[in-house]
């Protein structure tokens, strides 16, 4: 076995079963050797959040996800299909020893191409995912997490002893393991959630507007942290907080499609362009200006798949709307009024 091959099977084993402690510090090495090492371990991070999904993660069925692979890189570049392709093939040698990830605790469970857990000055841990990338982390207690691009989540060492307790700035989907004497709890900088044991999405990022939590399954308390009384949620419902107004409201919805993005797909839904623009700033780790003020008050529609459309294919996409056109200049892109949008002088 070459070393490129043992590199392989480590990222295999890391994103499907987990490594033993040894293990887990040669690949954390291998990764602070080079950025390139660290990009290469996310293109191979983004198919398996692509073509693994939620709750495929208990019953992994190789044929099902090497067909999904199939369809999500038909656009992806021809070399990079190689390379996802051979990465699929080893990972499918493994899909028989696939456990439950709530079986891993602490930074075995860490999935991120960052060295470990860290430990800040508070004595919590943190984990984080940086911009273009994402995270999965199984807590001590077997509740599952995934961290989107951007986002960051801490506990404390003492976790699960007296309370079930995190930090988050940002999105993260959770699978809590249920506990009907310890209540599992999510703070942010507004908001917080209790839970006993359920599937949600917690989206509230600093430069955003709303905060929102969307119920998967099961039922959460929310309230924010001025004190109100606690809402719940069901099935299919989506909690929404305005942070200028502090004004509440419940929306019914499909919840899948708020978490969708631990597939690896962009959705937007009538979004306007500068929300839109963060979003792909943090998936794609890009600085986006929009250069005509005119632009700000645009909104778009469409589904995208981050593992195998790049930032140019999603900005042809919405190029091709009329609306806008866009320049790149390494990681800067500008976007401007089209020819035809603009008035005539």
């Amino acid at each position: 076995m070459d070393k490129n091959e043992h590199i392989d099977e480590l990222i295999v084993r890391h994103l499907s079963e987990g490594l033993d402690d040894t293990d887990l510090l040669r690949l954390s090495h291998w990764l602070s050797q080079s950025e390139e090492n660290k990009h290469y371990f996310n293109q191979l991070q983004e198919v398996w959040f692509a073509t693994v999904s939620a709750d495929d993660t208990l019953s992994f069925d190789p044929q099902r996800t090497y067909a999904l692979f199939q369809a999500s890189k038909k656009s992806a570049q021809t070399a990079e299909r190689g390379k996802k392709h051979t990465f699929m093939r080893r990972m499918l040698k493994y899909a028989a020893v696939i456990i439950p990830l709530g079986l891993l605790t602490g930074a075995a469970a860490y999935v991120l191409f960052s060295d470990m857990v860290m430990q800040d000055p508070t004595d919590n841990y943190l984990v984080e995912a940086p911009l273009g990338a994402k995270a999965k982390v199984s807590l001590p207690d077997g509740t599952l997490v995934w961290l989107n691009a951007g986002s960051s989540m801490s506990y404390p060492r003492s976790f699960g002893m007296k309370e079930r307790k995190v930090s988050l700035n940002g999105e993260a989907y959770f699978e809590v393991a249920r506990n009907e004497h310890q209540a599992f709890t999510v703070q942010s900088n507004e908001l917080q959630v209790r839970v006993l044991g359920t599937k949600f999405n917690f989206r509230n990022y600093h430069d955003e507007l709303e905060g929102r939590v969307t119920l998967n399954e099961g039922r959460v308390a929310i309230k924010t942290l001025q004190g109100e009384k606690e809402v719940f949620l069901r099935q299919d419902q989506q909690f929404v907080f305005d942070k200028e107004s502090r004004h509440v409201k419940i929306i019914d919805m499909k919840a899948h499609t708020a978490s969708d993005w631990i597939k690896g797909i962009i959705f937007f839904d009538e979004e306007t362009l500068p929300d839109i623009a963060r979003e792909l700033e943090r998936l794609y780790d890009v600085r986006i200006d929009i250069a005509d003020t005119a632009l700000l008050d645009y909104r778009f529609y469409g589904s995208f798949f981050r593992s195998s459309q790049s930032i140019r294919e999603v900005l042809d996409i919405l190029a091709a709307t009329g609306k806008l056109n866009y320049t790149i200049n390494g990681k800067q892109i500008t976007l401007q009024l089209s020819n035809e949008t603009k008035q005539p002088s």
